[in-house]
């Protein structure tokens, strides 16, 4: 405790613990000063609870307050109590599914002069898979950053390729 109070990270590492950062990661956000078995003692000596790494949040979905895991909030921009909630936060009512959407839209990119390559995901604007026209078209490079688009991630991701263009 000597070795916080002498850098002056005290509050540092208070504001970090409450942010929901791991004990580790504050020892290494703060430059190696104290190892993380230390931080965990520091913020036990000044209220927080340790062992008790659940925090409290509100459903985007039905406002229910609940508890979840530190480390599950700390990856989580967006927090639902349960599916139902998540699957209607990402409800599109005008998604029309097709079987053979995807492999058509696939041949309408390729016609266009974009060689598009087997993990690459093909994601249509306005939600109709049978519109295969190119302006509706977009192409991402793997299925992770299709999903960070249709959840609202858009300035973390960008198309490799638009119809639009």
């Amino acid at each position: 405790m000597d070795k916080i109070n002498k850098a002056g990270i005290g509050s540092e590492i208070l504001r970090l613990w409450d942010e929901g950062w791991s004990g580790d990661r504050i020892a290494e956000k703060t430059g190696g000063v104290v190892i993380g078995r230390s931080i965990l003692r520091y913020v036990e000596r000044h209220g927080r609870t340790p062992w008790d790494t659940r925090k409290d949040v509100v459903c985007e979905n039905c406002g229910k307050e609940f508890k979840k895991v530190r480390s599950v909030f700390r990856n989580s921009r967006l927090h639902f109590c349960c599916m139902p909630c998540y699957h209607a936060h990402l409800k599109n009512p005008d998604y029309i599914r097709s079987v053979y959407g995807s492999r058509l839209a696939r041949g309408v990119v390729r016609d266009c002069g974009f060689m598009i390559q087997p993990l690459e995901t093909i994601h249509h604007v306005d939600g109709n898979c049978n519109n295969n026209e190119p302006s509706n078209l977009m192409v991402f490079a793997n299925h992770g950053d299709h999903m960070r688009w249709h959840r609202g991630d858009r300035d973390l991701v960008q198309p490799v390729w638009s119809g639009v263009n």
